[in-house]
C-alpha cells in the first residue's frame, strides 16, 4: 500500500441508488454491533444474577445470625437457670449449714449446763458434808 492508501475501515459503506447516497452498513459492523448488544444484555443480565444471588447470600446470613442468635438466647438462659438453680442449692445448704451451726452452739451449752450443773452438785455436796460427818455408806459413793 502507498501512502495515500487508506486501509479498511470501520465506517459504514456509502452506496448511490437511483441519485441519492444511501449509508449501507457491511454485515461485519452489523454483526459487531448485534454482538456489542448481546454482550452488554449479557452482561446486565450477569450483573442481576450477581445482585440477586448476593441478596439471596445476605439473606441467608441474615437467617443464619438470626437462628445463631436464638440458640445462643436459649444457651446463655440455660446457664442462667443452672446458675440459679446452683445458687438456690448453695443458698439452701448454708442455710442448713447455718442451723446446723446455731444447734451445734446450743447442744454445745446445754452440754456446758450440764458440766455446770453436775460440778454444782459436787460442790454442794461436798460443801453439805463437810457440815455434818459423812456415814461409812456416804464415804464409798461419794468416792
Amino acid at each position: 500500500m502507498k501512502g495515500s492508501e487508506v486501509g479498511p475501515t470501520a465506517s459504514p459503506i456509502v452506496t448511490r441508488r437511483k441519485g441519492k447516497e444511501v449509508m449501507v452498513e457491511s454485515d461485519t459492523l452489523k454483526k459487531k454491533k448485534l454482538q456489542e448488544q448481546i454482550d452488554t444484555q449479557v452482561a446486565r443480565e450477569l450483573e442481576e444474577q450477581q445482585e440477586k444471588e448476593s441478596m439471596r447470600m445476605n439473606e441467608q446470613i441474615a437467617r443464619d445470625a438470626e437462628v445463631i442468635r436464638i440458640h445462643a438466647e436459649e444457651e446463655l438462659q440455660g446457664m442462667i437457670d443452672s446458675l440459679d438453680k446452683t445458687n438456690e442449692t448453695i443458698a439452701k445448704y448454708l442455710q442448713e449449714y447455718q442451723d446446723f451451726a446455731s444447734e451445734l452452739k446450743r447442744i454445745e451449752l446445754i452440754s456446758d449446763l450440764v458440766k455446770y450443773q453436775y460440778n454444782h452438785s459436787k460442790v454442794y455436796k461436798f460443801q453439805s458434808q463437810q457440815r455434818r460427818p459423812m456415814t461409812k455408806k456416804q464415804k464409798r459413793e461419794y468416792y
